[in-house]
């Protein structure tokens, strides 16, 4: 967005914009932004937060009126929108120690699937929607299709393996919307980020991600160690456990 805000005042046209990574902002040096420290995917906070949300498109608006010469990058003046805590985590199995082969992998997984399966079906009803789906997978299928992965690159030819990546992809994002959405059952929504390192910290999922980054780092094809590698695990929570 910084790039295009040069082009458009190139042509006359005033821009100012909403940053969520300063340091990218710094660089790119748009004519106008309002760094926010709020979570990426929320620039005006948190959602429901009207009042909050109203005055962040002011205060990012305003900037237009501020005299030259630019660039202008002011920081939000506000502490983030605290969300409601009322919320207990679900009960499970998980014990926290780490499986030794993908059977015993499959098996944690199965038993994470089975105590939060009834939360997200009813979850599911009240909502009408769900994110799960992309793999083609139920979420009862998933642990045993992704538990093979614990050892390695499955075995098969170079257009199978790029699909087993590419399904392994949409498999992990399948397995932490599931959990995710079974863990806020809309009773009182948890913050976001207190969601998700309970997914990192507290369930055989997160674990599993975890290591699953580990086995396909080594493995020889480029697609799954690019899997492995960028598009299982957050670099939040790699920078939380670093």
């Amino acid at each position: 967005m910084g790039g295009l805000g040069h082009y458009l005042e190139a042509e006359g046209i005033a821009t100012t914009s909403i940053s969520l990574i300063r340091l990218h902002t710094e660089k790119s040096r748009p004519p106008r932004a309002l760094w926010v420290p709020f979570e990426l995917g929320r620039p005006l906070g948190n959602p429901d937060d009207a009042e909050t949300r109203l005055r962040v498109l002011r205060h990012a608006l305003g900037l237009l009126e501020r005299p030259g010469p630019g660039p202008i990058l002011e920081d939000w003046p506000e502490e983030q929108p605290s969300e409601a805590m009322d919320w207990s985590p679900p009960a499970l199995p998980w014990s926290g120690n780490a499986p030794a082969d993908p059977a015993a992998w499959q098996a944690a997984l199965q038993a994470d699937i089975d105590a939060l399966l009834p939360r997200w079906t009813a979850r599911r009803t009240a909502f009408g929607r769900t994110t799960v789906g992309l793999s083609g997978l139920s979420p009862e299928k998933l642990p045993a299709f992704m538990a093979p992965f614990a050892a390695g690159a499955p075995q098969g030819g170079v257009s199978d393996l790029k699909q087993a990546a590419q399904t392994l992809r949409y498999a992990a994002d399948d397995l932490k919307a599931f959990h995710l959405e079974a863990a806020d059952d809309g009773a009182a929504a948890p913050p976001s980020t207190v969601l998700a390192n309970w997914f990192w910290d507290a369930t055989a999922a997160g674990a599993f991600l975890l290591h699953l980054r580990e086995v396909l780092g080594s493995v020889e094809h480029p697609r799954l160690r690019t899997v492995g590698a960028g598009m299982l695990v957050p670099g939040t929570q790699l920078a939380r456990r670093s």
